[in-house]
């Protein structure tokens, strides 16, 4: 009924299961596999911190930017599991197609890239077929991982169910955007935190051009931290803190072989301000 000429054939995993979770991850790869066995299924991240929708909205984002036109992202970081809540397919005007729920996981995606369509996942002769009741408790595997794998096997987008506006989703604007709430003073979000301690930001360049052209001073809102521009992590002397554009496009906090993010005591979600003078 399903089968049609696919061309989404790779599908990557961002999950918060972490290492004490490995078979949930190994749990929706078996059912993805056993609708069709040539999908390839790689993982992307499966340590995202416990619930947090920041970093998922970031590592999708990130995603998106290197994989290959025609891939899946299954997104199974779900609080509200169980719920009300949507589950979504999201597809991209570069044929990348997001699957996860909808509670805010979107947000950077849908502010940084342009979306071609998306539906709202309610048909249910896509989901696993197992002879057991879809669990309460891991849409993952009973929902979300089925469809992503019809879908890779040649199932059109279209059929998993109705179509919806991106005004409908879930969205938290300040993950989005940096924040311009004085001529010299820039309001941000950390989205993320990576095993060396370097904190990823909302912040693009082109967001503080302006201030950097006029102001040769940084520091940190609420502290006596002070900050310098720079372009690798080499070019910061011990115990500086560097303001560096990384490899996602965006501006990260960091320290040369430090952790900024335990000198600064932030973490993912915090909200910090910048100030130019």
């Amino acid at each position: 009924m399903f089968k049609q000429q696919g061309s989404f054939r790779l599908i990557g995993l961002i999950t918060d299961f972490g290492s004490r979770g490995q078979h949930y991850v190994g749990a929706m790869k078996a059912v993805i596999k056993s609708i069709d066995k040539h999908i390839s299924v790689i993982d992307i991240n499966n340590n995202i911190s416990p619930f947090s929708i920041t970093e998922a909205s970031f590592i999708i984002y990130y995603a998106v930017r290197d994989l290959p036109e025609n891939s899946i992202i299954l997104c199974v970081v779900d609080p509200g599991v169980g719920t009300e809540r949507k589950i979504l397919a999201v597809e991209t005007e570069n044929n990348i197609l997001v699957i996860g729920p909808d509670n805010g996981i979107f947000s950077l995606l849908c502010v940084k890239y342009k979306i071609r369509r998306i539906f709202e996942i309610t048909n249910k002769d896509l989901y696993y077929k197992s002879g057991k009741a879809i669990s309460s408790t891991f849409h993952g595997k009973d929902i979300m991982a089925p469809v992503a794998a019809h879908i890779a096997a040649g199932c059109e987008i279209g059929l998993v169910g109705k179509s919806i506006r991106i005004n409908d989703l879930i969205i938290d604007n300040k993950i989005g955007h940096a924040e311009v709430i004085d001529s010299n003073l820039i309001g941000a979000v950390i989205l993320y935190q990576d095993e060396f301690g370097n904190l990823v930001t909302n912040i693009e360049e082109k967001d503080i051009e302006d201030c950097l052209s006029r102001y040769k001073n940084i520091t940190l809102e609420g502290s006596n931290n002070s900050i310098r521009v720079v372009e690798k992590f080499s070019d910061l002397d011990k115990d500086e803190i560097g303001l560096l554009k990384g490899s996602s496009e965006l501006m990260e906090l960091t320290m040369k072989n430090k952790s900024a993010a335990h000198e600064l005591g932030l973490d993912p979600s915090s909200k910090i301000q910048l100030k130019f003078h």
